[in-house]
């Protein structure tokens, strides 16, 4: 996930990415991946790299079960 935000903000240029967006493709329940992906997003938003983290295809229950939730930033 790091290598990729840092590949997007060498190729467009901006200081930081307004989103990056997790997307579950499968239908499987999310596991340690996720949790692994989605606590990188949360580093790299905490490091002013990107401004916020979409997640896409995962229910309203995993997302309340996230390690470490996202809080909307103001």
């Amino acid at each position: 996930m790091r290598q990729g935000i840092e590949e997007d903000l060498t190729t467009l240029g901006p200081d930081r990415l307004a989103a990056v967006n997790l997307r579950i493709v499968d239908q499987s329940a999310p596991g340690k991946r996720f949790d692994a992906q989605l606590a990188s997003l949360i580093r790299a938003r905490d490091e002013g790299l990107i401004d916020g983290i979409g997640l896409s295809n995962i229910s309203h229950r995993t997302s309340c079960s996230s390690p470490e939730p996202a809080p909307a930033r103001t």
